[in-house]
């Protein structure tokens, strides 16, 4: 619930936010999960939230996706009575099962940040915790993924596939999206539309459990006659996009092929 009320100034407590991620990373320890990374970026996404709540703005929506990340959640405490960093941990501690494992025991969430203000002359504080999603990608596997499949269409005496950035960049995208647990926004054939690309076939999995291009490649290579007629030994595409994502502190790997022809 966003605070209402007229502008004015606010002051940030850095100390605080650093208080409240150490305390939540403290209590994951606890439950043997892995600690939140804190980025930075995170953070002030965070405090910028909270001084627009505090100063009675309305917040822009895209600060956190605009960082990259693929997928979040934020939960707020607008007009809370504490400013006391245990005191706002010890009550998120209090949620439902559910909620402690949606948030602060989540192992969907790999970061989080946290911001806090409180409008000058009172006793009003603003406090934001943002969780987010971060993902590793490896251009350079995507690439050698791309080769070795043009290794073997030319062995066949197959043409090469063309390696557009263009449909790696989408195919990427989705990657980050599959590795963060979120559905992505739009199609791969309304993306690469905006790119000059019409898509012939786009392929994706579960978690594989390979970040290496020669296994993901034999993996395909795997697939009857009829499926590698139409993917990695077509004739009918003329390009290729290969995406990776890795989900952090995991080894939890997403792939995405996507066979295209210009528009």
């Amino acid at each position: 619930m966003c605070a209402q009320g007229s502008e004015g100034t606010v002051t940030n407590n850095p100390e605080f936010e650093t208080e409240v991620m150490r305390l939540i990373n403290a209590k994951r320890k606890e439950k043997g999960l892995r600690e939140f990374d804190t980025p930075a970026a995170l953070t002030t996404a965070a405090r910028s939230y909270a001084t627009d709540w505090a100063s009675g703005k309305s917040p822009k929506d895209d600060q956190i996706t605009s960082l990259g990340y693929a997928n979040w959640d934020m939960i707020s405490g607008a007009e809370s009575d504490t400013d006391q960093a245990a005191e706002v941990v010890s009550a998120l501690l209090k949620d439902t099962q559910e909620e402690l494992a949606a948030r602060i025991l989540s192992s969907n969430w790999t970061a989080i940040g946290v911001g806090y203000a409180q409008k000058s002359g009172t006793n009003e504080y603003s406090w934001v915790i943002i969780y987010a999603c971060t993902a590793i990608n490896k251009p350079e596997v995507e690439t050698e993924v791309m080769r070795l499949i043009n290794v073997k269409r030319a062995e066949r005496g197959l043409p090469a596939f063309n390696t557009p950035e263009a449909l790696t960049t989408v195919a990427r995208s989705y990657a980050n999206d599959l590795a963060c647990g979120k559905s992505p926004g739009s199609s791969i054939g309304e993306q690469l539309k905006a790119w000059g690309y019409s898509l012939g076939k786009e392929t994706w999995g579960g978690a594989s459990t390979t970040d290496q291009a020669a296994g993901r490649v034999a993996g395909l290579l795997n697939d009857d006659e009829a499926t590698l007629a139409d993917g990695v030994f077509s004739t009918k595409w003329t390009a290729i996009g290969a995406g990776y994502a890795q989900k952090t502190g995991t080894n939890e790997n997403r792939w995405v092929m996507i066979y295209a022809v210009p528009s």
